[in-house]
């Protein structure tokens, strides 16, 4: 495995972001100014560039101090270049996945951090977005026949759940995450047709999973 570490953030964060970019430079650098722009700011960002056609902006260092940027001289996919990245980090407590179109609120790393920190598994920030990207994964990530048989039980299973968290006193939350989780389909589906042209697993291996 070659590649080439531009920039080495220093100190020990609390949080450390990593990133998987391709190409992907211009998008990259509004994901990074949005990071820029959070509450928290221990953390630093592991950006690693998967052997892009486009070399890096010479400026991207300066703009974002807390970045630093591995490049690698060939495309390892985009599991391997997070297991990469993870294998790389120093002395961190917290490590966070985030996609370079994934532009996050000012507050998205506090209440993460918040959320894992005070076993959080039923706060208001974990039960959106938990149930938010339940409905994005299955969209995105079931194949074909599957996809079609199992939406009764996924839509029985959303209102259960969401009956059963309004009961909790949770139920706001509840219709604002299948909400925004109906309002990102267009998005989900645009991403579905490349996960589904690049699958490798079969549905047999699923079904029996």
């Amino acid at each position: 495995m070659s590649f080439d570490i531009i920039k080495q953030s220093r100190g020990a964060p609390h949080c450390t972001v990593i990133i998987v970019n391709w190409n992907s430079w211009d998008i990259l650098s509004c994901c990074l100014a949005k990071l820029q722009q959070q509450t928290f700011q221990n953390f630093n960002v592991l950006v690693v560039d998967n052997a892009s056609d486009v070399p890096a902006p010479s400026d991207l260092i300066a703009r974002f101090p807390k970045l630093t940027l591995i490049q690698n001289q060939t495309n390892l996919g985009f599991a391997a270049a997070n297991n990469q990245a993870i294998k790389l980090l120093g002395d961190t407590e917290w490590v966070v996945l985030l996609n370079p179109d994934a532009f996050a609120e000012p507050d998205w790393l506090e209440q993460l951090i918040d959320a894992a920190t005070t076993g959080g598994q039923h706060s208001d920030f974990s039960v959106y977005h938990g149930h938010r990207n339940l409905v994005w994964m299955f969209v995105k990530d079931m194949p074909g026949l599957l996809f079609w048989l199992l939406p009764p039980l996924h839509v029985a299973l959303n209102l259960v759940s969401i009956v059963w968290f309004a009961l909790r006193g949770q139920g706001g939350v509840m219709l604002r995450a299948k909400r925004d989780a109906l309002l990102g389909l267009p998005k989900m589906r645009r991403k579905r047709r490349e996960i589904q042209k690049n699958r490798v697993v079969s549905v047999g291996q699923i079904w029996r999973v």
